[in-house]
């Protein structure tokens, strides 16, 4: 059994209210008529109760299934994103490229023609710089890692190029009220705006250097790339949030392993669910750094007192950023990564481009990260 996509989930949710509603019909004919249901009608009543819990079951199901194949591998040995690990597409890494995708900018490039191809400024290379021909092969990066998906940040479908959201600020503890009495109320939400932006690179090839010219690499570059643009957009809106930074202390794990409990504390996080965003000239502070799963480091990302450890140089030198981004960040992509190719006849060069249109929100102001000191004496 696979778990299902978004219209398959769709039209189960659909029957399961329609099942719904015709018990309710049964039911209000026979209260109108003041009498108990029929034969005819308890039958179907219990046929519907039973389509019902086999529905609930096969969603059950395919749930258990979906929480089992999120703990394997992303990508199969060829570096294939596998279908079955996503609800939709929401959860798939929207860098992520499929053989056939790259077979069709092969061919349209070997052909000199142009085309949009659906995954889901830069100097032009000449024969010298381009590089001897070379087949694809599975050491090309499959799907770049992003910290929005490492973070678990919630993905959402933007139909518009500016979203907007409500960006509310944690609240504070309570002791509770007697029988009778008003709960503390909660108001602290503000509206909050984020415009989309096109993210991506562009190649352009003489035509020379289109003499062999390897989709795998030039598509991997331009991903690799977007993946980086994207870590910095997401890394820039979050270090903004965090404000001032908690001051140096000699004992920079513990200081970090402080930021962990408070932002915990704070956003009253699930286990796993804190990173911390370090520069790579300051992860080997923490010192204490494991892998995962037993791995080394450069296989997987590493923990910190079970945070995950996300090194990006977009983060400011001698700082660290402690926070849940999964309770407080939101990301919208307007269609997912494409790449397109364009030959102009005037020229003979030849482009491919690669760009996703998406954005970035934060929420939960002040209270979600914190900003460390870890270097300043």
């Amino acid at each position: 059994m696979q778990p299902y996509d978004d219209f398959k989930r769709a039209e189960l949710n659909q029957r399961l209210t329609e099942i719904s509603i015709e018990q309710a019909e049964l039911q209000t004919n026979a209260a109108e008529e003041g009498r108990k249901l029929k034969a005819s009608e308890q039958r179907k009543w219990n046929g519907l109760a039973d389509e019902e819990i086999r529905l609930r079951e096969e969603l059950d199901q395919a749930d258990k299934m979906e929480d089992e194949l999120r703990k394997v591998p992303r990508s199969d040995p060829q570096g294939v994103p596998s279908e079955s690990l996503t609800r939709g597409h929401s959860l798939r890494n929207p860098l992520a490229v499929t053989n056939d995708m790259l077979n069709a900018v092969q061919h349209a490039i070997d052909t000199r023609t142009s085309g949009i191809f659906n995954v889901e400024e830069r100097a032009a290379l000449t024969t010298t710089t381009y590089g001897a021909p070379r087949e694809w092969g599975s050491n090309i990066l499959s799907s770049p890692r992003t910290l929005w998906e490492a973070a678990g940040i919630q993905r959402e479908e933007a139909g518009a190029p500016v979203a907007q959201y409500p960006k509310l600020t944690l609240p504070a503890v309570d002791a509770g009220v007697a029988e009778g009495v008003t709960v503390v109320e909660f108001a602290a939400s503000t509206g909050g705006t984020v415009t989309l932006k096109r993210y991506g690179r562009f190649t352009d090839f003489t035509r020379e250097s289109l003499v062999g010219a390897d989709a795998g690499a030039v598509v991997a570059a331009h991903r690799t790339a977007i993946a980086r643009d994207l870590d910095s957009a997401l890394i820039t809106l979050v270090n903004t949030d965090a404000g001032t930074a908690v001051g140096f202390t000699a004992d920079v794990p513990a200081a970090i392993r402080k930021s962990i409990a408070t932002v915990g504390d704070n956003t009253a996080a699930a286990d796993g669910q804190i990173m911390v965003l370090a520069h790579p000239d300051n992860v080997a502070l923490l010192q204490a750094v494991t892998s995962t799963g037993g791995r080394t480091i450069g296989e997987d990302f590493p923990r910190f007192a079970g945070a995950l450890v996300y090194a990006s140089s977009a983060v400011p030198t001698g700082f660290m950023l402690v926070g849940n981004l999964a309770t407080a960040c939101r990301f919208w992509d307007a269609g997912g990564v494409e790449t397109r190719t364009f030959q102009d006849v005037k020229t003979g060069v030849f482009t491919a481009a690669t760009d996703i249109i998406c954005g970035f929100g934060t929420g939960a102001i002040s209270s979600y990260v914190q900003k460390i000191d870890v270097v300043t004496p």
